[in-house]
């Protein structure tokens, strides 16, 4: 739904070797699909971030967005998740494009104590299988 978010053009860039541009994103409170839990606590909150586009086939090859206005009785101040995408390789011609790195950074409230979660997805493996239904 392109009303849930707003986008706005940032800057033109590179991305590896390949002409790309960054768009940053608004999703207001009503809006918002995000849910993060800290201590029995659960918050939707409003989200910002920046999606990092190849121009020629707009493919998403980063994603970065952070928690806005967290409530003062939330346990955490700070949420950050970014995701990183490539095109992979499952052992045939076409390449898929997956997730290869997500890092999510929360901060406690009050402190300087903050988390960092960091994700490698890696040895992927695509599987199939063929089934045939018969009616009788």
């Amino acid at each position: 739904d392109p009303g849930r978010a707003n986008f706005k053009f940032a800057e033109s860039t590179s991305v590896g070797e390949e002409a790309g541009a960054v768009y940053d994103f608004k999703v207001p409170l009503a809006n918002s699909d995000w849910a993060i839990t800290v201590g029995g606590q659960t918050l939707h909150p409003a989200y910002s971030g920046s999606v990092w586009l190849i121009k020629s086939t707009g493919q998403v090859r980063r994603i970065e967005y952070g928690a806005d206005k967290i409530p003062k009785d939330f346990p955490d101040d700070e949420v950050q998740t970014a995701v990183d995408y490539e095109e992979v390789s499952l052992g045939t011609p076409t390449k898929y494009l997956l997730p290869v790195k997500a890092e999510v950074l929360a901060c406690n409230r009050g402190t300087s104590f903050c988390t960092k979660n960091t994700i490698e997805f890696r040895n992927y493996h695509k599987y199939s299988g063929e089934s045939t239904i018969v009616f009788k």
